[in-house]
């Protein structure tokens, strides 16, 4: 693992890097299969960071996927910039954020009732 210097307030120190995307799959697999009852309440934190979201965005691309519920490509996404549009992503979970307009009303509905049940 590297570490990196900082230097902050005047003082100089080493910074641990967070673990990688592969570490953290690893770690979240051992813990679901070691413990089968085990939630993962911590991991949103994870899902929001902006490393995942990009190695989502390029596992995704490099099978193809479709359009999105939003009706936008990966040719629209490159063309406008794929740094911003995960950026804008990782804004908006941040903010906990869903677009209902997107989804619809209705459909967001049913949704909220399946979590809570």
């Amino acid at each position: 693992m590297k570490t990196f210097l900082s230097i902050k307030g005047g003082e100089v120190g080493l910074i641990k890097p967070t673990i990688s995307l592969q570490e953290l799959r690893r770690k979240i697999y051992v813990k679901a299969k070691s413990e089968k009852r085990h939630r993962f309440w911590g991991m949103y934190v994870h899902v929001c960071k902006y490393e995942t979201l990009e190695e989502a965005y390029l596992i995704s691309k490099r099978n193809n996927g479709s359009p999105g519920i939003d009706g936008v490509t990966f040719k629209d996404i490159e063309t406008s910039g794929r740094k911003e549009f995960l950026i804008n992503i990782q804004k908006e979970l941040e903010k906990k954020h869903i677009n209902h307009k997107i989804i619809g009303n209705a459909k967001y509905q049913k949704i909220m009732e399946k979590l809570e049940s």
